[in-house]
């Protein structure tokens, strides 16, 4: 009989460490960037699986208040509309993953960047009319028919640098999201001998009550 209690407890002192090690770890990943007036986020679990139904929720670092909430498609995405009040606090933001099984991840977005993918300088009508006048001289004598159209619809410098971030953007993203992903850690041995010993440690409780109920 004291082999069989020294047994159970052996199995659950075993399950609660895998227990607990285990619910320390993330075991899910999320990436998120931003675009204009959105957050877009992505998320997924260290196997390449897409997080289906997991909650994201986007947090207000200084007063840890969730300002958003949405659940993830079946392709693991989510985005959000930027509410004013953001760029009023003018806080850093984090989303936050919560997968199930205490899987949980978090990614933090600096102000900065909302910042910065919301500075959009519009240029000025004077900006414009000084090139369109300027290329026209007053010593020219034929000027083509179409010329102040084109200099008049040309892109300023403003909007040509509001292109080229938003392509580097659309570029970069990919590549920003496998860095994280070569970041996180991968399955490791504690990672199974945790699994096993939440299997044993609920298998090690049913037992010990039947032991119970036998000796009763």
């Amino acid at each position: 009989m004291k082999k069989i209690n020294i047994f159970l407890t052996f199995i659950l002192i075993f399950g609660i460490w895998g227990t607990l090690s285990k619910s320390s770890a993330h075991r899910v990943n999320i990436f998120c960037w931003v675009e204009g007036q959105k957050i877009y986020c992505e998320s997924k679990y260290p196997s390449g699986e897409k997080v289906k139904k997991g909650t994201v929720n986007i947090k207000d670092l200084t007063t840890g208040k969730i300002i958003a909430s949405k659940t993830t498609d079946n392709k693991g995405k989510v985005d959000f509309d930027l509410p004013k009040q953001v760029f009023t606090n003018k806080h850093d933001l984090e989303a936050e993953i919560l997968a199930g099984m205490g899987h949980r991840n978090t990614w933090k977005i600096p102000f900065k960047e909302l910042q910065e993918q919301n500075d959009i300088k519009t240029p000025s009508a004077t900006s414009k009319t000084s090139t369109s006048s300027s290329s026209v001289l007053p010593w020219d004598t034929t000027i083509p028919a179409n010329s102040k159209n084109l200099s008049a619809n040309s892109p300023s410098c403003e909007e040509i640098e509001q292109i080229i971030d938003k392509v580097l953007t659309k570029r970069l993203n990919p590549i920003m999201e496998k860095l994280t992903l070569l970041q996180e850690k991968k399955i490791t041995l504690q990672d199974i001998f945790s699994g096993i010993g939440y299997i044993f440690g609920l298998m090690g409780i049913a037992l010990y009550f039947m032991s119970k109920n036998k000796n009763e």
